[in-house]
């Protein structure tokens, strides 16, 4: 299964999960696998990346997820 990360960033929770159902990635679960994919964008250091992060940042339901993208934010500003 190939997935893009703004795919895996945008897709509805419950979309996602029925995406990586029958796969290996569901083991991990739709949370960690976007806490990666935040690390991923992070690390790439470019200007679209940090933009996703913060459309993501205010799209999602995830209190756990949002405090992580706070995070990555944070330390970009520093």
């Amino acid at each position: 299964v190939s997935f893009d990360l703004e795919w895996l960033l945008t897709f509805r929770a419950s979309e996602l999960e029925k995406a990586i159902a029958a796969t290996s990635l569901s083991y991990e679960g739709a949370t960690l696998l976007r806490r990666n994919a935040l690390a991923v964008l992070y690390n790439q250091g470019k200007k679209e990346s940090f933009d996703l992060i913060v459309r993501f940042r205010a799209q999602t339901g995830s209190a756990k997820l949002r405090e992580f993208a706070d995070l990555l934010l944070s330390e970009r500003k520093q």
